[in-house]
């Protein structure tokens, strides 16, 4: 799978609503058309018009009731209004997961990135304490214009080991998504 498109199960979902799209939209249109007068037989020249809906010509009198099937053109429009509900939900949960397959077969270097990100912050985390130790050593030595460095500074630093602790989430998340999608495919 190369796109999300090329997913079969999300492509059968949304062929899907689709199609029943395009049959609400017929019905409403037939609905419209009744509703609006437009199913009715017209005055001038009514045989050609009965002999469409498949009346004998001179009984215009015999055209079906509008009313009845109004009724039922408005109930399939309900029922296909359910429908198209339900298929929305169908395809976008097929979306989702055809989603999570695409990434999980491409997250290799995203798995590599994240990887090196953590380490990064560890390394920080790291230099950042030998730095804390190296200033200390020097003040004990009696050096009080030590500059206190760390990186990143301006409070960030207490920052630092939190977001460390969230790149190694995500990265866990990452891995999981790739194992389930592992066993999926066995």
């Amino acid at each position: 799978m190369k796109t999300l498109s090329d997913d079969p199960e999300y492509r059968v979902a949304v062929d899907t609503m689709n199609e029943l799209n395009a049959k609400k939209l017929e019905v409403d249109r037939q609905i419209l058309e009744i509703e609006a007068g437009f199913g009715k037989v017209p005055e001038e020249n009514p045989d050609k018009v009965a002999e469409a809906l498949g009346l004998k010509p001179g009984c215009v009198d015999a055209v079906p009731n509008d009313g009845a099937r109004l009724q039922t053109l408005r109930q399939q429009s309900q029922q296909l209004s359910a429908a198209i509900n339900l298929q929305w939900d169908k395809a976008w949960t097929a979306r989702r997961y055809a989603g999570y397959r695409l990434f999980a077969q491409n997250a290799g270097n995203h798995q590599k990135l994240t990887a090196r990100l953590v380490a990064m912050a560890d390394s920080l985390i790291e230099l950042n304490k030998e730095l804390q130790t190296e200033t200390k050593r020097l003040y004990a030595l009696g050096c009080d214009d030590a500059p206190a460095i760390q990186f990143p500074s301006f409070g960030l630093t207490e920052r630092l080991p939190y977001w460390r602790d969230e790149l190694e989430d995500q990265r866990r998340n990452v891995d999981k998504l790739v194992k389930a999608y592992a066993n999926d495919k066995k």
